[in-house]
């Protein structure tokens, strides 16, 4: 490299360093806002599929609570019938001798 003179300068290279700068500080400052809701997001939508997969598993024991409900009910009026005379509301009962009861 040849010697300056008096009268030459060096190019002023400042301005490259000071936008490469704010160009790389730039991007670190929008990477650090978009960190906190992609994070978010992520761990959002894992709660989310919990919640899915624990909404799923108690429909399924309300569904089976539901059908046990149901047969415990169906039991319980035919036995009231059989052992209590118990009848319906709207519905007519006859007693016939000779038929099969309850017992049989």
């Amino acid at each position: 490299m040849a010697k300056q003179t008096a009268g030459e300068r060096r190019p002023f290279w400042s301005s490259v360093v000071v936008g490469g700068f704010m160009l790389v500080s730039t991007l670190v400052v929008v990477g650090l806002l978009a960190y906190i809701p992609v994070t978010q997001y992520f761990e959002m939508r894992g709660q989310l599929a919990e919640a899915d997969a624990e909404a799923d598993a108690l429909e399924a024991a309300r569904l089976e609570a539901q059908s046990k409900l149901v047969d415990a009910e169906k039991r319980n009026a035919e036995r009231a019938r059989c052992f209590n005379t118990w009848v319906p509301i709207g519905e007519e009962t006859y007693v016939v001798q000779g038929l099969l009861t309850c017992d049989d």
